[in-house]
């Protein structure tokens, strides 16, 4: 992937979370993304041991300080993960986070002995991988068909199965298309900027179902907008 291309789609995420410092990871490898001045862990013990073992290790290391470590949510998530902020978010720039780099490292030892991940930072997930896509959506003339062209078996309410689709919402004309009649969901909602353009990955939702309605037709899709910041999510 070309490292520009990463960089033109990071920036597109961070527009879309303005309020959320993003930094390239690992150590600006153009691999990923994720927040900056925040790790995860398990709720309970994880939490406390990460939070304890990262504070003490600022306090002692040349550099860095104990002040920021603390839990940013509550002890009991209905994730079971626990965020916790490890350093000052607004400092440093997109090339990487130093201090959440040190509480990975803090965590190493004892990650070691445990024989599993304690701590993580807090990606960014995406709609595609490295957060680019392939191709950027077009409209298409409804005369043109669709790609691929719908199975021949039909679709039988009593023995269709329930799919749920995890994406942006659908757009608002989605059931103009015959082959999506058995598609229901969320709304996209905005589609299209002041001049008229489709905004990034609109329509990206509702060209999965089309693509599950087409190749399993037997089936109730259900489409949930979740992915609408550009396409992404945080992990937490």
């Amino acid at each position: 992937m070309a490292p520009q291309r990463f960089h033109e789609q990071f920036d597109q995420i961070q527009r879309s979370m303005p309020d959320v410092p993003l930094a390239l990871g690992p150590d600006d490898a153009s691999e990923f993304i994720y927040e900056k001045g925040v790790v995860l862990a398990r709720d309970g013990r994880d939490a406390a041991l990460v939070e304890e073992t990262v504070r003490t290790h600022f306090t002692e290391a040349t550099g860095l300080t104990g002040d920021y470590v603390r839990r940013d949510s509550p002890e009991t998530n209905r994730s079971g993960i626990t965020r916790i902020k490890v350093g000052d978010p607004g400092h440093g720039d997109r090339r990487g986070d130093r201090a959440v780099t040190h509480a990975l490292r803090a965590m190493s030892e004892r990650e070691g002995r445990a024989g599993h991940r304690l701590i993580s930072r807090n990606h960014v997930v995406s709609i595609a991988v490295n957060s680019c896509p392939g191709d950027e959506p077009v409209p298409a003339a409804l005369s043109q068909g669709t790609n691929p062209a719908p199975a021949e078996a039909g679709h039988d309410p009593d023995t269709a199965v329930g799919v749920l689709v995890v994406d942006n919402g659908l757009t608002h004309d989605h059931g103009l298309v015959p082959l999506l009649a058995h598609v229901e969901g969320d709304l996209h909602g905005t589609e299209t900027d002041g001049a008229g353009n489709l905004l990034q990955y609109v329509g990206h939702g509702t060209f999965i179902a089309g693509v599950l309605a087409a190749v399993a037709p037997n089936t109730d899709i259900t489409v949930r907008s979740t992915l609408n910041d550009a396409g992404a999510i945080l992990e937490s």
